[in-house]
């Protein structure tokens, strides 16, 4: 994490499935009452994991030293806004 955004989230793939990144985001939001993150759209399971997460895509991009379209997304704790 880097202030508020989550730059980086890695689980081995013979641990994904198994909660490990479910946990990983449940701790970093106990720590802000805010989150952005930026993903490749072509990276369509990890979307639809931070979306089961509430994250919600807010921008659409290219990362400028992939090339890359990525979303930008973002989570606020609803009990403090």
């Amino acid at each position: 994490m880097v202030k508020n955004t989550l730059a980086a989230i890695f689980v081995l793939p013979e641990k994904q499935g198994q909660g490990v990144g479910k946990q990983l985001i449940t701790d970093a939001k106990s720590r802000c009452n805010t989150l952005a993150l930026s993903v490749y759209q072509r990276n369509v399971a990890s979307v639809a994991f931070y979306q089961q997460q509430g994250f919600e895509i807010i921008a659409q991009d290219e990362d400028p030293l992939a090339g890359q379209a990525q979303y930008i997304m973002s989570w606020q704790d609803r009990q403090t806004a």
